[in-house]
C-alpha cells in the first residue's frame, strides 16, 4: 500500500498518512540542533537548512489548503466562537474564585494561585486549560457549558 493516488480516507490510507506524518515530524525534531550562541550570531538553535525548506514549504500548503481555505471559514468561524465563550465563562468564574467548575488538575492550580500560593495569574491557568483540550472536549465541554448537551452525572468536567 502506498500514499500513490487519490486519497478516499479508507482506514489503510489514513494509517499511511498518520505512518508518514509520524516519521516527518521526528525528522524535522531531529533537524534541530543545540548551539552555543556567539557575539555575531545570537541564535541558539541551528536548523538543517534542506529540512527549513521543506518545513516552509509544507507551512505554505497548510496557509493555502486549510488556514485560507474559504470552505472551512464558517468550521473556523464555529471554533473561534467556542473558544472565546469558553475562555470567557472560565475567566469569570475564576474572577469571582469559583473554581469548582474547572477540572482537575487546574481546579488545584487555580485555587492555588488565588491564595497566593503560585505565581501564575488565573487567566493563565483559563488559557492553559483550555489549550490542553482535544477538540471534541473542547465541544463537549462548551456544549454543556452552554446548555446545548446535558450530559451525566458521570461525565467529568
Amino acid at each position: 500500500m502506498s500514499l500513490r493516488g487519490r486519497f478516499s480516507g479508507t482506514t489503510d490510507q489514513r494509517a499511511l498518512l498518520r505512518e508518514w506524518t509520524s516519521k516527518l515530524v521526528a525528522r524535522y525534531v531531529n533537524a534541530i540542533k543545540l548551539r552555543q550562541p556567539t557575539a555575531s550570531d545570537r541564535r541558539t538553535v541551528r536548523i538543517l537548512p534542506e529540512l527549513k525548506n521543506e518545513v516552509d514549504s509544507l507551512k505554505q500548503l497548510v496557509w493555502h489548503y486549510v488556514i485560507e481555505n474559504e470552505r472551512l471559514l464558517t468550521q473556523q468561524h464555529g471554533e473561534r466562537t467556542v473558544i472565546r465563550k469558553l475562555f470567557q465563562l472560565f475567566s469569570e468564574k475564576a474572577e469571582r474564585s469559583e473554581c469548582e467548575m474547572f477540572p482537575e488538575p487546574y481546579r488545584k492550580t487555580l485555587r492555588d494561585a488565588l491564595d497566593g500560593k503560585r505565581p501564575d495569574k488565573p487567566v493563565r491557568i483559563v488559557v492553559d486549560m483550555i489549550a490542553g483540550l482535544t477538540e471534541n472536549q473542547t465541544l463537549r465541554l462548551y456544549e454543556r457549558m452552554s446548555g446545548f448537551a446535558i450530559g451525566s452525572i458521570y461525565d467529568p468536567t
